[in-house]
């Protein structure tokens, strides 16, 4: 096993997200892993970078197991604790007019209301 598989393992099992999951985020075959996993090849930079991105961690640490392990976070991404959402989610806000923006953001309210209003209402059961 490579040691860039070995960490990306290792990050996917503390954050429990499945192959299959890291596979299609970060538009990476199965092939193509399995291939980095026995050196058959190596890995791109923009590769490892969107993973490095996806798992919140550097560059440098994902590739070569240097320097700090925990990416920077942006203000603009800190609420959000879930990795695989906050990917998902970047760079697609910057490219919604601020109309629809704003429309994200009630739906976002609405939902958070929702939930806390279900989780009252258990409570009371």
């Amino acid at each position: 096993m490579s040691e860039v598989t070995k960490r990306i393992d290792e990050l996917l099992d503390e954050r429990g997200i499945d192959k299959q999951t890291f596979y299609d985020d970060c538009h990476i075959s199965s092939a193509a892993y399995s291939q980095w996993n026995t050196g058959k090849t190596t890995p791109r930079k923009s590769s490892l970078t969107r993973v490095a991105d996806y798992l919140g961690v550097t560059y440098e640490w994902i590739a070569f197991g240097t320097g700090s392990k925990k990416a920077p976070t942006p203000e603009s991404e800190r609420e959000s604790g879930d990795p695989v959402f906050t990917y998902a989610m970047s760079g697609k806000v910057d490219k919604l007019t601020p109309e629809r923006k704003e429309m994200l953001r009630g739906m976002a309210q609405y939902l958070i209301d929702q939930q806390a209003k279900e989780e009252q209402e258990k409570g009371r059961k």
